[in-house]
């Protein structure tokens, strides 16, 4: 696609466009930060927060592409979030580093409730979806998806 640098069949991004994707996370990061630091100061200090992506950036065109085709590179950065805990102190067990989003959210909750939760497959699921000629992006939900285990 000429338009965004992006050529999907033989998976080339120009070093122009790599650079600006990044540069505009970071600006977009940088941003979120800003506003996070206001709404997390007008929490009061004994409540529970949690503050967690769902996913890393782009820079790669991973969205054009089936999960199959990134390299590793690709997957770290995708794949890398950053997730936040401000717990009262009854649950101040840690939360791993190399556990998935979903399994982390249910060690907290099941410290909130004081019930330990089951845990489940600790790893990250990704659905491919991709661009199609016309730009419209399509889910791919017949392909069975890519589980990467816990990071």
């Amino acid at each position: 696609d000429a338009g965004t640098g992006l050529g999907v069949a033989d998976r080339t991004l120009s070093a122009d466009v790599v650079s600006d994707r990044k540069s505009l996370y970071v600006d977009q990061l940088q941003c979120v930060n800003s506003k996070m630091e206001q709404v997390i100061d007008a929490i009061p200090a004994e409540a529970t927060v949690i503050v967690t992506a769902d996913h890393g950036p782009d820079s790669g065109g991973q969205p054009a592409l089936l999960p199959s085709l990134w390299t590793e590179q690709d997957t770290f950065e995708r794949m890398s979030i950053l997730s936040a805990y401000r717990l009262p102190s009854s649950c101040s067990q840690s939360i791993p580093e190399d556990v998935a989003l979903v399994q982390a959210l249910r060690i907290v909750v099941g410290c909130l409730r004081g019930q330990a939760l089951e845990g489940v497959v600790d790893g990250t699921f990704v659905y491919p979806y991709f661009a199609l000629p016309q730009g419209e992006f399509v889910e791919e939900w017949q392909t069975t998806p890519l589980l990467i285990p816990g990071r």
